[in-house]
């Protein structure tokens, strides 16, 4: 019975240690996956890798956010040099008719 009882703790203990060691790959797995997708080689430079990505996201977005108030501005522009090209050709038109 005691040789019964150890043999089960031994495959408990087997058992655990090959679900660590699985848990282990796993996560080697996900930090190479992830050294992969941010191209860093070491662990130690993803955040940084992370902080540049969100400084560049950053930069990025200010940069759409001028070119997005340019246009508006450039359109607003662009309409009132169209009303005064129906002005002029109106204002044109009606020398003409006189």
């Amino acid at each position: 019975m005691q040789t019964s009882q150890s043999m089960r703790q031994a495959m408990a203990k087997a058992e655990a240690e090959k679900n660590m060691t699985k848990s282990q790959q796993e996560l080697i797995t996900d930090i190479e996956n992830l050294k992969n997708a941010v191209h860093c080689s070491k662990i130690e430079d993803i955040a940084g890798r992370f902080a540049e990505l969100e400084e560049t996201s950053q930069r990025l977005q200010k940069h759409l956010d001028e070119t997005n108030q340019k246009r508006e501005q450039l359109l607003a522009q662009l309409h009132g040099l169209e009303l005064q090209q129906v002005e002029m050709k109106f204002h044109h038109g009606q020398g003409f008719e006189r």
